[in-house]
């Protein structure tokens, strides 16, 4: 029997409400709509008996796919309420504005944070179509078979205290003197970083991101003071026994100064503390940062991966066709760079390529190509909680680059500089199948599909929508077919699973086994062809041109790859790392 990829490997999140809790009229309202999803059986944040402001932080917002908001002027005065949404706000997290109050008009704090959101009425219906149409995951949210909504159990932190319990001490300077930060709470999980205090400037709250290997590893946190402006912290993390120590530099614009925060943790510090349990955490990873753009943005994509280059930093940027983009993403990409603005947003090869890289795991940190703008709807989702550089034009590079750099880091200072071997089983676009439903056959159609050591990577539509795919095969017992599983993301909407078996024969792939939705099943059908060799191992056509033929040289190109062909040119990114050994690479392959 094949193996069936069910729900328990997607990030389970929940969906926040957030009211003024001692308003009686606020809480009515609040529950009334929250038993709704309760009795629809989709996941809600159920807090504990006395739970504090700290903890709901910590747990609530963390993992909620979205807040609902009921403002009203208890809400606007609640001094807990205003650190929690501007936590919130802060990363990113999605919020519907749920209106209970006829004629209130939301200011100050959160006026600001209730001003670019959507809003609806506290109808059932009316929130859900909101939900989808903001591209909240609702497949996320529906319970399990023996899943209930109940309070959370507590869950273990690597480190979670304040000042005042005497784990934390945290300074920062600033013109030769030395300023304190009081800590309400601090807490370090699973590579990310919460917390919320005071200081001399005033209240804020902390969110962030570290990556630890051997009790050493590299730190980014974004401290936002609440109704001003927001300061970057970046430097490095390292445990010995029960100390953890954080230093660097704290940055707003052009100043900067250091950091330090001392942390005593619960128990000693061990490596499997910090095991991160994720089915994305598993993918291969490539050794290079991609640039995601879309038509507009070509020139300023294109400068920015030149100036990464020239740090050192292997970067690509993929030529703007979809299917080129997901499959580089998918072999070569260690963290994507999206070009964030109202045009990317519009876009829709960016829709596509950037739910691929979502939904495959793919570190992303985002460029504000625009300024001023706010990402909403699908990229919204996608970024939420990253935190971003602002470039909005090629002069902007230079004085910013040291910035982007310092957000790259924790990704790419293991990259390798070597690309890995690709084996390619798959590397083209010749597939044809369909799925059963209700006794009818639906056609698939794939702009590309590919199979590269042990990886699914495909995009295409049906009659639901246009989707990608992402998933794993292995090899059977007779080492020729192999089991696979991939995940089918409808672009804005839900999620379908398949798993099956191959069988083959000279030219081809047959996927056979079933597709999982829930409660529904049914068969599914693809044949795939399969890369021929057209030569000696490592052979290709290397294709030679003056730059203003890149649409002709594109043309060949796919009808020799349509072919199974191997190929060689530097539009697909073939021109990389050292240009003298890629040259030689190519002539000498050819």
């Amino acid at each position: 029997m094949s193996e069936i990829a069910t729900s328990s490997h997607q990030e389970k999140k929940h969906i926040f409400f957030a009211y003024a809790e001692k308003d009686e009229f606020d809480v009515r309202m609040a529950e009334k709509l929250k038993n709704h999803f309760i009795e629809r059986r989709l996941r809600v944040y159920l807090p504990r008996e006395n739970e504090d402001i700290n903890t709901k932080i910590a747990n609530g917002i963390e993992n909620a796919a979205v807040i609902l908001v009921f403002p009203s002027r208890s809400l606007q005065m609640s001094k807990s309420g205003s650190k929690l949404l501007n936590y919130a706000d802060q990363t990113k997290t999605p919020i519907l504005n749920i209106k209970i109050c006829e004629g209130f008009q939301p200011r100050d704090w959160l006026g600001t944070i209730l001003a670019p959101t959507n809003s609806c009425s506290t109808d059932f219906n009316e929130v859900m179509k909101s939900l989808i149409s903001m591209g909240i995951k609702t497949n996320n949210l529906i319970l399990e078979r023996n899943e209930k909504n109940e309070p959370q159990p507590k869950e273990k932190y690597l480190f979670y205290g304040g000042t005042r319990s005497g784990d934390v001490i945290a300074v920062y300077h600033y013109f030769g003197q030395q300023f304190p930060m009081e800590f309400e709470f601090l807490g370090l999980q699973q590579g990310k970083v919460f917390g919320q205090g005071d200081d001399e400037v005033g209240a804020f709250t902390l969110a962030g991101q570290y990556k630890l290997e051997d009790g050493y590893g590299d730190i980014n946190m974004h401290k936002q003071y609440i109704g001003k402006h927001s300061v970057i912290y970046r430097g490095e993390i390292y445990l010995r026994r029960i100390t953890c120590v954080i230093e660097g530099h704290w940055q707003i614009n052009n100043i900067y100064n250091r950091f330090f925060i001392r942390l005593t943790l619960p128990e000693v510090y061990e490596r499997e503390m910090e095991k991160i349990l994720s089915s994305k955490a598993s993918r291969r990873q490539g050794s290079k940062v991609m640039i995601s753009y879309c038509p507009c943005q070509y020139d300023l994509a294109q400068k920015i991966a030149e100036e990464l280059v020239a740090k050192g930093i292997p970067a690509v940027c993929p030529p703007l066709r979809m299917h080129e983009m997901i499959k580089i993403a998918a072999e070569q990409a260690r963290v994507v760079i999206p070009l964030m603005s109202e045009a990317y947003e519009a876009s829709n090869i960016s829709k596509y390529v950037l739910s691929y890289v979502d939904e495959a795991g793919i570190p992303i940190v985002p460029i504000k190509a625009q300024h001023p703008y706010s990402q909403s709807g699908w990229l919204g989702v996608i970024c939420a909680g990253a935190l971003w550089t602002r470039i909005t034009n090629v002069n902007d590079i230079e004085k910013t680059l040291d910035n982007l750099i310092g957000q790259l880091h924790p990704y790419i200072s293991d990259a390798l500089d070597d690309e890995q071997h690709l084996a390619a089983l798959v590397d083209g676009t010749l597939v044809q199948g369909y799925y059963m439903h209700w006794g009818k056959k639906f056609d698939m159609k794939f702009d590309m599909f590919a199979m590269t050591n042990g990886y699914i990577v495909g995009q295409g539509d049906d009659e639901v929508g246009g989707f990608v795919i992402n998933g794993k095969y292995t090899c059977l017992s007779n080492k020729e077919d192999f089991k696979f599983q991939f995940k089918k993301h409808y672009i804005g909407q839900h999620d379908v699973q398949y798993s099956g078996t191959t069988t083959h024969n000279e030219s081809q792939f047959f996927f056979d086994g079933k597709w999982y939705l829930n409660h529904l099943s049914d068969n599914f059908h693809l044949e795939v062809s399969r890369n021929q060799s057209s030569g000696p191992k490592g052979l290709h056509i290397m294709l030679s041109y003056q730059w203003n033929n890149q649409e002709l040289v594109k043309r060949v190109a796919d009808m020799l790859k349509q072919r199974n062909i191997p190929i060689w040119f530097d539009i697909a990114g073939d021109m990389k790392g050292n240009i003298n050994s890629a040259m030689a690479y190519g002539v000498e392959g050819a």
